[in-house]
């Protein structure tokens, strides 16, 4: 980007200064009615309602002083000097559309910081960058509206509004020692720490947040629309809460720490991968319908959790309060990966829970005490990991179509289709992905062109993300029934006869009325696809006959329309 100013040109009392921006093969054009322009080292104190600029190209290292109210910076250069709004400043706008590396910056009175944009984001200089040291100065909340890359330190600032717009960045620390509210529609990338008078930081994210947030002892609110990536601690108030939206995704990289009391609302997806603390007496997890929350390490509920999604746990599992499901089908799923102990209450209100341990003991815990409801069933007591409903085959057109549905599905990587012969030596013909971790119903399909000669037998093999396997039920299908298949049928002229079952040989074929009169006579060969014509034959109902040398005649109904 490189930078050129117009001449400043009268307009009543003050003075338009244009500051054009040049970005690649366009010009964008920043505007501020200005009534003084200043540059050097000159010091000023501006007057009421009165718009003070830098130009582009223009080092500032004086010293602003703003005592009257409604006053305006606007600058395009680089400020290293002196801002300072005292007490009788309020409503100061400081614009920054070039570069502010001062560490001298103090507000006695509200102010609203631009950075990258001087009119609301209609127009953004991505270029714009603040950086040095925003620290004891402050004494009155501001509102900080970043359009660019902030990197000044804030610490501490006495609460405010923070708003980091969309595409922007923001890389510096910050510490409150009051009341504050972020809204992330950008990258956040650094700490938020509390700095004492237990405020309550409220966080709104619709962007991506890469940063960590601070313990103490205020109360700390999170609402996740989008991503979220680190871990925290949460303080020690009474009104903590994160919330992750649907379709949100909080992979946390960091270990989540959990004080005071906390409701954490999961409608998305959560991966804990450094582990979680107990969840104290008083707080609670909602796990919502169609959410999924994966967590690496042990899992320790004292409060309640309302589990209606899927909840995966790598390690023990130790329930002493309260879990409860939905209150009809599907079931909440919850799965262990090592030692479960439940003394508290597991659907006891009835609700639909479906509990895994790994070691699938016969009485659904390793240890278990407390009250379980009469609506939770285990995992030992199903043949998969997965809730598998249905499971058919079906035999069209000499093919065989199988067919299966969950119910639901824990950590499913994919179906292994296994084919016998005898029902006793199976070898696998296909396989298909599974759904990984779903609570809702899920349909399959697979198709075995080529299947073998009389009966077959099918099962599935289900594997586990861990590599563990088990298998359903079998079921079979004949085709010593009809060897030879038609289709389509009804059809209103071709019809196509699948002879690859029967001999390569001649295969006398007659269409027959209803009565026994011969309608078509043509002698086909076996072993392979063969089309018979029907134009010839008037509409209705018909049988055809068709005699090979093994397994013999045969007779299917045929209908054209």
């Amino acid at each position: 980007m490189n930078f050129f100013t117009k001449k400043s040109l009268a307009q009543g009392a003050g003075l338009l200064l244009l500051v054009g921006l040049s970005v690649g093969n366009r010009s964008v054009w920043a505007q501020c009615a200005c009534s003084t322009t200043v540059s050097g080292a000159a010091n000023l104190t501006p007057g009421p309602n009165s718009t003070v600029c830098i130009a582009a190209g223009t080092t500032y290292t004086g010293q602003l002083t703003i005592n009257k109210s409604g006053v305006v910076i606007c600058n395009s250069g680089t400020i290293t000097g002196t801002i300072k709004v005292n007490s009788g400043g309020g409503g100061a706008i400081i614009n920054n559309l070039g570069t502010i590396s001062t560490n001298t910056i103090s507000l006695s009175a509200a102010a609203t910081l631009n950075n990258g944009s001087s009119d609301g984001g209609a127009t953004v200089v991505a270029a714009a960058t603040w950086a040095g040291y925003i620290g004891t100065g402050i004494t009155v909340a501001p509102v900080i509206n970043n359009y660019a890359t902030w990197q000044a330190g804030l610490q501490p600032i006495p609460g405010g509004t923070i708003n980091n717009k969309g595409g922007a960045t923001w890389n510096s620390y910050l510490n409150t020692n009051a009341n504050l509210t972020i809204n992330n529609a950008g990258t956040w990338s650094t700490q938020v720490q509390e700095g004492g008078n237990s405020p309550t930081i409220t966080i709104n994210n619709t962007g991506t947040w890469n940063g960590g947030v601070g313990g103490g002892s205020g109360s700390l609110i999170i609402s996740n629309n989008t991503t979220w990536t680190q871990g925290f601690n949460f303080p020690g108030g009474s009104a903590n809460s994160f919330t992750n939206a649907v379709g949100a995704s909080a992979p946390l990289a960091g270990y989540l720490g959990l004080a005071g009391k906390v409701l954490l609302i999961n409608n998305g997806s959560m991966n804990l991968g450094s582990g979680m603390s107990t969840i104290p007496t008083g707080s609670t997890l909602q796990n919502g319908a169609g959410s999924t929350f994966a967590l690496t390490g042990d899992f320790v509920n004292q409060g309640t959790v309302m589990q209606q999604g899927t909840l995966t746990i790598s390690n023990n599992f130790t329930n002493s309060g309260t879990i409860t499901g939905p209150p009809a089908l599907p079931r909440g799923i919850i799965r262990a990966g090592s030692y479960t102990v439940n003394s508290g209450n597991f659907g006891a209100d009835g609700s639909y829970l479906s509990f895994c341990d790994a070691g699938a003991p016969s009485t659904g815990f390793d240890s278990r005490g407390g009250t379980i409801g009469n609506n939770v069933i285990f995992c030992s007591a199903g043949p998969l990991p997965v809730t598998l409903t249905s499971f058919t085959a079906q035999l069209r057109q000499g093919q065989v179509q199988l067919r299966w549905t969950t119910a639901s599905e824990l950590g499913n990587e994919k179906f292994v289709l296994e084919r016998s012969a005898t029902g006793a030596d199976f070898a696998a013909i296909g396989e298909v992905a599974g759904q990984g971790t779903v609570p809702t119903a899920s349909s399959y399909a697979f198709l075995d062109a080529q299947p073998l000669p009389g009966r077959s037998y099918y099962r599935l093999r289900q594997f586990d993300l861990d590599g563990n396997s088990t298998l359903s039920p079998v079921v079979s299908v004949s085709r010593e029934q009809a060897p030879v298949q038609l289709y389509p049928n009804p059809t209103d002229e071709l019809l196509t006869l699948d002879l690859r079952s029967l001999p390569a040989t001649a295969c006398p074929v007659r269409l027959l009325s209803l009565a026994g009169q011969v309608q078509l006579t043509q002698t086909l060969l076996g072993g392979q696809l063969q089309p018979l014509s029907l134009r010839a034959v008037p509409a209705g109902s018909y049988l055809l006959e068709i005699n090979a040398a093994a397994p013999g005649r045969s007779v299917q109904r045929v209908v054209k329309y």
